[in-house]
C-alpha cells in the first residue's frame, strides 16, 4: 500500500516527501521515524530527504553493487538472451538481472563471484535488452505517423524494469493510445 495514504491530513508536505523517499528506496518509513530523523542534528539531506549518516552510506554503497555486476556481466558472454539489470531500491538496493531464457546458468557463473549475501536476483524476461532498444530507436526513426492520429511524440524509451518500450505523447485524441497500440 502507498505509505501516504495512512497520514494524517495536517502532515506537512515536506514529511510527505521525506516519507515517499525514504519508502521508494526501501528505508523505514513511518511517520514517527522519519520526523526522528528530521530532528537528528547528524541528519543529511543529499538524497533529498534527511536521512541518517549510516542511510546515507547505504544508500552510496547501493551504487558500488551494480557497478560489481556490470563488471562481472561484461567478462561473461551475454549474448542475445541479456535482459538488462536494474537496482531495486524499495528492495533495499538488491541488483536484479534479467534474462529471456533460464537464467539458472548466469546464476550459478555469478554467484561464486560476489561476496557472500550478495543482493542479487535473477528473472526470466520475454525481451532482451537489444531487443527493446531496436523498437526504441525504430519508433523514434519512423514516428511521422503519430500526426496521423493526431499526437506528438515527447520521447520513447525503453524500460528494463517493466521489460517494454514506452511511448511519452501529448494528444487530444482520446483514441490515440489505441491507434498506437
Amino acid at each position: 500500500p502507498e505509505p501516504l495514504a495512512s497520514l494524517p491530513a495536517d502532515v506537512d508536505e515536506s514529511v510527505r516527501s521525506a516519507i515517499q523517499g525514504r519508502y521508494d528506496n526501501g528505508l523505514r518509513h513511518d511517520l514517527a521515524w522519519v520526523q526522528q530523523v528530521a530532528d537528528d542534528p547528524t541528519a543529511t539531506t543529499e538524497f533529498g530527504f534527511p536521512l541518517l549518516p549510516a542511510e546515507s552510506a547505504s544508500l552510496f554503497a547501493r551504487n558500488g553493487r551494480s557497478i560489481m555486476v556490470e563488471t562481472l556481466l561484461r567478462e561473461y558472454d551475454q549474448g542475445p538472451e541479456f535482459g538488462g539489470l536494474y537496482m531495486d531500491n524499495a528492495l533495499g538496493g538488491v541488483i536484479v538481472v534479467l534474462w529471456t531464457t533460464d537464467p539458472t546458468a548466469i546464476r550459478t557463473e555469478l554467484g561464486p563471484r560476489l561476496p557472500p549475501c550478495f543482493p542479487i536476483l535473477f528473472r526470466e524476461v520475454r525481451w532482451s535488452e537489444a531487443e527493446l532498444r531496436r523498437w526504441q530507436n525504430a519508433i523514434a526513426l519512423q514516428s511521422d505517423w503519430f500526426a496521423e492520429i493526431d499526437a506528438s511524440i515527447q520521447g520513447v524509451g525503453a524500460d528494463t524494469i517493466r521489460n517494454d518500450v514506452v511511448i511519452d505523447i501529448s494528444s487530444a485524441n482520446a483514441g490515440a493510445e489505441q491507434a498506437i497500440l
